[in-house]
Formats: structure tokens, sequence, C-alpha cells
């Protein structure tokens, strides 16, 4: 489905599913503009809960989380990643960033990146020195590299990246 970015931006209401039950309107993460939003159904949080169940389970043998971190923004991927949790009947501490126009912001002035990471970071960082049998940390690229430190001591057992800087070169 192709849809112009500018009816999510501004016009969102008019694709309103008709048949899906338990609708819920998210916004995006808002990183390269005004936020556009866009509704969910219950059907479809089911299905990608099943699919990231059986992806980490295939891929990394994880069959049960028992506790997660995950940093990510506000919305629907935090509602993603606590179901995906929840239902493996472990628990998430989930550390929300806000992004609402974040890559202007760094790419007019890259350097505020510790500023604006800052509270992320130090929660991490309290998080991983209490809890020392986390199953799996799900962040971006960006912010492994800059919780290195943190992290290569760490007991997590899994790590997921995630994000729209992803290409084949970030795994490389």
């Amino acid at each position: 489905l192709n849809t112009d970015e500018s009816i999510l931006r501004e016009n969102w209401t008019e694709l309103l599913p008709q048949k899906e039950k338990n609708l819920r309107a998210y916004q995006s993460s808002g990183t390269t503009g005004k936020r556009k939003f866009v509704y969910w159904g219950e059907s479809y949080l089911d299905f990608l809960v099943r699919f990231l169940t059986k992806y980490l389970e295939k891929v990394y043998g994880l069959k049960r989380i028992n506790k997660a971190l995950v940093h990510g923004p506000y919305g629907w991927y935090q509602e993603e990643m606590s179901e995906l949790v929840w239902r493996s009947g472990g628990y998430l501490y989930f550390i929300g960033i806000e992004t609402e126009g974040l890559k202007k912001i760094l790419e007019e002035n890259p350097q505020k990146i510790n500023e604006i990471m800052a509270p992320l970071i130090n929660n991490t960082i309290r998080i991983v020195s209490k809890e020392k049998n986390l199953d799996l940390i799900r962040t971006a690229p960006e912010l492994l590299e800059m919780l290195y430190e943190v992290f290569k001591n760490s007991n997590f057992k899994y790590i997921l990246i995630s994000g729209t800087s992803i290409t084949p070169e970030t795994y490389k």
C-alpha cells in the first residue's frame, strides 16, 4: 500500500479502517518531520507479536523473554515490545526517547546528541548496574555504540537492533 505522507500527517481520519476491531491511532516517531498518524488494530498487533516471537526463537533460540531492556520512541513501538515481553511471561524496562524532529536537530548540530540522549543513557546505566540477567536488549545501532562501555561487561544474552537508519552496512 502506497500512501501520500501528507494524508498521514494532515488527513489520517480519511483512512479509518471499517472492519478492524480495537483500533488504536498511533503517531510516527516524527524523526523526519511532523508526526504521521496511522491506525493499528488488535489483529495486527497479534500478528506482529507472533511473528517476532517466532523470529526470536528461530534466529536466536530465545523461547522466553524473562527480562528485557528496550530503547525507542513512545507509542506503537512501545506497545509492540510490551506485548512481546508480557506474552512471553517476562517483564520489560522500556526507556523512551522523544524523537520528534531528531534527525533535523542532529543534522544541524551533531554535538547535541549527548545532551538529547543523556536521560536514556543515565537510565540505561542504572538498570544495567542493577539487573544482572537481562535476556534481551533492543536498541538502535547509534545507541549501541554510545553505550558500548556500559554493555560490554553486562550479562545480557541477546541484542536486537532496530531503527530507520539500519542498512546492510550496519551489520558489517
